[in-house]
């Protein structure tokens, strides 16, 4: 009966210490369990942590990609407009040769012809004078050969301003004053000017006297010249047949076509001089 008692005990604890093992192992598991818990939320922070970085990257990304897109914008703006600019370019370029070869300088095309006409040659012949005044009217200053359109009192010569009437590189200074606002842009530019160079010596002085747009603006805008004063001075007086204007000029505008013509030293002599209703400029430059 001992034995069976001691036999019972010893199974009893043989079952307690394998409950005991197994407690320490399902403990052994739950730390286990614990530490796998803390490393995946440590995991899940690192992703997150990723998946913040990713998105920052993301955002930098589309930031970039919208300043690209912003630049490529505006270098095709930029080709469009210069392609817009060549074009009405060659489209000026276009109209302004056939303009010339159909001699349609001015939006009119019963422009008269100007027959040359020599009234008086004894300035040039025996007083030696190479010094002409161009569209001259009625003012003539002396020491002058008076060149006009018209047949008017004291005018020696009567021809266009495109085609006088002296060999080339013979004259010494070509004078005119409120004359080249009559003309076109592309005549002053293209005709007048080149053509009125080729008269002139090495050295030669060419004096230009025309109405001062920018002064005349300024003087609008500050309210010291009325708006038909401007009007007027700007248009011309449109009275008489020639009395037209097609060009207004600033210092800078007119010093920028002489140089383009070829001559040198351009020099402003004075403007925003009064002179009647008009502002104007005097420039002069030399062959």
């Amino acid at each position: 009966m001992l034995n069976i008692i001691n036999e019972i005990k010893d199974k009893y604890n043989y079952i307690i210490d394998i409950i005991s093992g197994l407690e320490s192992k399902v403990t052994s598991l739950d730390d286990k369990m614990l530490l796998m818990d803390t490393k995946v939320e440590s995991l899940n922070q690192k992703i997150e942590l990723i998946g913040e970085k990713l998105g920052e990257e993301n955002n930098e990304l589309n930031k970039i990609n919208v300043v690209e897109a912003n630049k490529n914008n505006i270098v095709i703006e930029q080709l469009l407009h210069t392609l817009q600019d060549r074009l009405e370019f060659v489209r000026e370029e276009f109209m302004f040769e056939l303009r010339l070869k159909t001699k349609t300088l001015t939006d009119r095309d019963n422009k008269k012809e100007i027959e040359p006409k020599i009234l008086s040659s004894n300035k040039f012949d025996n007083l030696g004078l190479r010094k002409i005044n161009i569209g001259c009217g009625h003012i003539q200053p002396e020491g002058y050969i008076n060149i006009d359109a018209r047949e008017l009192p004291g005018v020696d010569v009567i021809c266009s301003a495109s085609d006088l009437v002296f060999d080339d590189e013979t004259l010494e200074e070509i004078y005119a004053a409120h004359l080249i606002e009559h003309f076109t842009e592309l005549e002053l530019s293209r005709v007048i000017f080149p053509h009125w160079y080729k008269k002139l010596k090495n050295g030669g002085v060419i004096k230009l006297v025309t109405p001062d747009a920018d002064s005349m603006i300024k003087d609008y805008v500050s309210g010291a010249m009325s708006f038909d004063d401007l009007r007027k001075v700007t248009y011309g007086a449109q009275d008489y047949e020639g009395d037209f204007h097609y060009i207004m000029f600033s210092v800078d505008s007119l010093k920028k076509m002489l140089i383009d013509a070829g001559f040198t030293n351009v020099t402003l002599v004075e403007d925003n001089r009064k002179n009647g209703l008009c502002r104007e400029m005097e420039i002069f430059a030399i062959k």
